[in-house]
């Protein structure tokens, strides 16, 4: 845990850093005697806790406190006092801890544990967000808008069979039928899923799980057996003969 100490005392900052040194996994990363001062070292060294005095030079507490809640990864806040009438407003604005001096290495301890569990509750809330934005994006991905007889639509991507390079059109062809779009086959690449999907030739993109047979060929060379209703078969470049048997256990 990164810690900050913002207090003009220098007696203080010399005890609270006397009691956080003993403390496991704690780096001071420096400490500040004024409230501007301290909202520069608090941008330059986003610490994860900032201990905060409320009477400082210039910008009180309560101010620091109020600017840095507007930061985008703003640290939690224990503020620290010789006077007890502020302890509501403290946690008025969110303050972790409230702490009375002189300072005690128990208390001391007792405020950086609910620092710590509040962290991994943010922690553990933003890996759900970013679960949930990444469901949310392949989502979206596992469908592709596409043209059919002037209308547009959209299909799934396990509905795709393969899909061809066509003059001044891409195809897309699922059991039995086709469909088109204005997406490049190298922009596709970056859309489709990869899992699902290769491009086995400059001009084809199939989905592996709708290969029927992978089929010699003259020469060396390959071609790919789709199971649409057509039985389409698909040359394979060369460059993609060894990616191809090494997916299909060939």
């Amino acid at each position: 845990m990164r810690v900050l100490i913002i207090e003009d005392e220098a007696p203080a900052v010399n005890e609270l850093r006397y009691i956080l040194k003993q403390l496991d996994d704690i780096t001071v990363v420096g400490d500040a005697q004024s409230g501007l001062k301290g909202l520069e070292m608090i941008r330059k060294h986003r610490p994860d806790v900032v201990f905060l005095d409320i009477e400082i030079p210039d910008l009180g507490g309560f101010d620091v406190a109020a600017e840095v809640v507007e930061y985008a990864q703003s640290p939690l806040i224990i503020f620290c006092t010789a006077y007890d009438e502020y302890a509501i407003k403290a946690f008025e604005v969110n303050a972790v801890d409230y702490i009375l001096k002189p300072y005690d290495d128990e208390r001391i301890s007792q405020a950086l544990w609910r620092a710590q569990k509040r962290l991994d509750e943010k922690r553990i809330y933003n890996d759900q967000v970013r679960s949930a934005m990444h469901q949310i994006v392949d989502n979206r991905l596992r469908k592709i808008v596409v043209e059919s007889k002037g209308r547009l639509k959209v299909i799934d991507q396990e509905d795709i069979y393969w899909i061809g390079a066509s003059v001044g059109k891409t195809e897309f062809h699922t059991f039995d039928d086709i469909y088109y779009s204005n997406h490049t086959l190298q922009n596709l690449e970056k859309i489709l899923d990869d899992k699902l999907f290769l491009r086995i030739h400059r001009s084809h993109i199939i989905n592996l799980n709708k290969v029927r047979e992978l089929i010699p060929w003259f020469s060396g060379s390959f071609q790919v057996g789709v199971d649409d209703k057509e039985k389409t078969n698909l040359a394979v470049g060369r460059d993609k003969v060894k990616v191809l048997k090494s997916i299909l256990n060939y």
